[in-house]
């Protein structure tokens, strides 16, 4: 296990892709041997970004500005990217999407009511995408 990519995070980036790799590429082609992309999402992602800079420990930091996300399943189109950052990594260059918008259209995907809402132990009653935008460029 890895100490994670604030220091020396090119071996640590490797070390961590050897990880999932494998793993990522054998749970899609289980997915598709039986018959289940289309009624399943998988999404990866992180609750933040990296830096695009190096810092002083040869690693990179938090960067919630841009979060990268990789979906498949759910019948969604193979191989779109949707939205960019700018050319040095430092901002979203256009339009931005947020998680929420992100989750909601997973649920409307794979045929779920797009925003449920859930009671929380306190007796709440939450949205869970917290009212996000389907995002129609991935339809």
């Amino acid at each position: 296990m890895t100490a994670g990519t604030h220091t020396n995070s090119f071996s640590e980036v490797r070390q961590l892709y050897e990880t999932i790799d494998q793993t990522w590429a054998t749970l899609l082609a289980n997915l598709k041997s039986s018959s289940l992309p289309d009624e399943t999402v998988v999404l990866w992602m992180g609750v933040f970004g990296r830096t695009p800079r190096i810092n002083a420990q040869r690693g990179r930091d938090h960067f919630p500005r841009v979060t990268p996300a990789i979906i498949r399943g759910g019948g969604f189109a193979a191989g779109a990217t949707i939205g960019k950052a700018n050319r040095t990594g430092t901002q979203i260059d256009g339009d931005g999407y947020k998680g929420a918008g992100l989750v909601r259209h997973d649920l409307y995907g794979i045929g779920h009511q797009p925003d449920p809402r859930f009671h929380t132990s306190f007796g709440s009653r939450t949205p869970a995408t917290n009212n996000g935008s389907v995002i129609t460029e991935l339809a």
